[in-house]
């Protein structure tokens, strides 16, 4: 007879209490693990938005089966006890771990529906109603949530790794780097996990290339990486100002001959790219994190057999950043707003747009003067439904139809609300995302049919104009709104491109082959592949109609079947 043996770890937190380690800071043991060798704890840890909850995953080994399999706990602050949670599916691995903004849901990597341990995808459920379900998207290594509630998602691909925003369906690229060997440097290496920073505006990416650890900030709205450092496990403060990460450093042999390490516990200054060594531990670190209220940091360590005989616990640790009444660390903000309800930060002269809001709420306009709300994520597609407030979230955009990987789209405007009579920029263009030059056949695959580059014509990109709130879901059903009119006179011709040669990492092109029309030949000058509009309001039986109050569509496409979509505000009301 054979016996099959799961080993369950059997989790008793411990009390508050002083650690041992002679660094000068407080620091104290939140839940404590008595793990034996066949288990692991903390593979992966989440904090909730509102400090009350940490999720955290537990590895057990299957003699009978010669595998890991991955249970998830929750652990209650207030009162200090833990809950297992029943996810009735056999994963062998449970990574990336995170509370959605409203913290009614959990976001988890973890194994495929089919077991493969080659191949993993991502899962969401709710932990007071659990009902797993598999999802069928695969290679994901990475996954966190945006602030208004879609996902960013990372993909290990063979040739290559993707970040992309993924909601209702649709994708949006924000980073691509290519892979290849000899794998020993940060440019050649696959991402290993990646952190959304709250206000959606930056993606933290962790590396782990060869022993070393490296981490790089993406910017969401260029796509572009704009600080590296050496470290790993970058988490975000709730401000988005600040960025816990670990650095482990090899510091010898042990007398056992194990590889000695010194792993410290570091706070980023993200803005002044200032750095502060917060604590050291002669163990490894699986994870570092930032309390909401800037208060702590917790990180979590499970030293192996080797390591033992130091006497560090396996558990998870709180680090005091505060003194008495002064901050450790400043320049991390206190809980968001502080400085009162949204309309008091408002009449004190912060743009509605830069309001912020409880945790747990979500910042909405109102579409009759543009004044900022805070409500609840549940109630705001009932509210921009009736036209009572719009989202003053990122640009949405996709490439639906599978469009040329290299190729990215932009749409972005001047400003989200304007007053009645008063214009709006509006900045369209395709870029070429990769560091060499590309040659792309023009394709006329238009996602959205109904978008121009000017009135005579449709080269490339266009953009076009629609009365109301629409998203890229219902914006067929939108009046398409007239850009232009009058008397003009058009050319016959309005595109002789076949081929263009973009530029690296911009949107400048030539036009290398062309059809053979007469009298209209290549154009030898490199140019923009896009355009700078500005509009007062909108052509109606003739005449220019001034834009009346109320919420604007912008969507922009390009042939090569990218769309996105912007939305501004216009208001009667005298304050901005």
């Amino acid at each position: 007879m054979t016996t099959s043996i799961l080993l369950v770890i059997m989790l008793q937190p411990v009390h508050a209490q002083e650690h041992s380690m002679t660094n000068q800071r407080n620091v104290t043991l939140l839940i404590g693990f008595d793990s034996p060798s066949l288990q692991r704890c903390c593979d992966s840890i989440a904090l909730s938005h509102d400090g009350s909850m940490i999720a955290y995953s537990i590895s057990s080994f299957d003699l009978k089966s010669s595998s890991w399999q991955s249970s998830l706990s929750l652990y209650y602050l207030k009162n200090q006890t833990s809950r297992s949670l029943d996810l009735n599916n056999n994963l062998s691995t449970i990574n990336d771990l995170s509370f959605s903004p409203d913290d009614k849901k959990l976001l988890f990597v973890g194994s495929s529906c089919d077991k493969r341990q080659s191949s993993t995808t991502y899962y969401v459920f709710n932990p007071s109603d659990i009902n797993l379900h598999c999802n069928t998207m695969s290679n994901i290594r990475g996954a966190d949530w945006m602030p208004d509630g879609s996902i960013v998602i990372l993909k290990n691909n063979e040739k290559n790794d993707t970040v992309s925003i993924y909601q209702n369906g649709t994708e949006k690229l924000l980073y691509e780097k290519q892979i290849g060997p000899p794998y020993v440097s940060i440019n050649s290496s696959h991402i290993t996990s990646i952190s959304a920073s709250p206000d959606g505006k930056k993606i933290a990416l962790w590396y782990i290339v060869m022993y070393d650890h490296k981490t790089q900030i993406l910017d969401v709205n260029t796509g572009k990486i704009i600080t590296t450092i050496d470290g790993g496990h970058p988490k975000w403060s709730s401000d988005s100002n600040t960025l816990s990460y670990t650095l482990p450093t090899n510091t010898g042999i042990l007398s056992n001959r194990a590889r000695a390490v010194d792993t410290s516990i570091n706070l980023l200054d993200v803005n002044n790219n200032k750095t502060t060594v917060l604590y050291n531990i002669p163990v490894g670190v699986d994870f570092a994190s930032i309390t909401s209220n800037g208060t702590k940091v917790l990180y979590a360590t499970n030293p192996s057999e080797p390591y033992q005989f130091l006497g560090v616990k396996a558990g998870i640790y709180a680090i005091n950043l505060i003194n008495g009444s002064n901050m450790v660390f400043p320049s991390i903000q206190q809980p968001v707003m502080t400085t009162g309800s949204p309309l008091k930060q408002f009449k004190s002269g912060t743009a509605p747009k830069d309001v912020q809001c409880w945790q747990g709420l979500q910042l909405i306009l109102k579409v009759e003067d543009g004044t900022p709300a805070c409500v609840k994520p549940s109630s705001i597609s009932h509210l921009v439904k009736i036209g009572w407030g719009m989202l003053t979230t990122i640009a949405q955009s996709s490439n639906a139809m599978n469009s040329t990987y290299a190729l990215k789209l932009y749409l972005s405007t001047d400003s989200t609300i304007i007053r009645s009579g008063q214009p709006i920029g509006i900045r369209i263009s395709v870029n070429n995302t990769l560091s060499n030059p590309i040659n792309v056949t023009a394709q006329d695959h238009w996602y959205y049919e109904n978008v121009s580059t000017g009135p005579c014509s449709r080269i490339g990109y266009g953009i076009a104009l629609l009365g109301g709130y629409y998203t890229i879901e219902n914006m067929t059903e939108g009046k398409n709104l007239s850009l232009y009119g009058g008397v003009i006179l058009c050319p016959p011709i309005t595109q002789t491109a076949k081929v263009y040669e973009f530029q690296p990492q911009s949107d400048l092109v030539k036009e290398v082959e062309c059809k053979q029309i007469e009298g209209f030949p290549c154009t030898t000058q490199t140019y923009e592949m896009g355009n700078n509009y500005r509009f007062t309001g909108y052509w109606e039986y003739g005449n220019i109609k001034s834009f009346n109050s109320g919420i604007y569509t912008i969507v922009g496409a390009d042939e090569w079947g990218h769309i996105a979509i912007q939305h501004f505000l216009v208001t009667n009301s005298t304050k901005s």
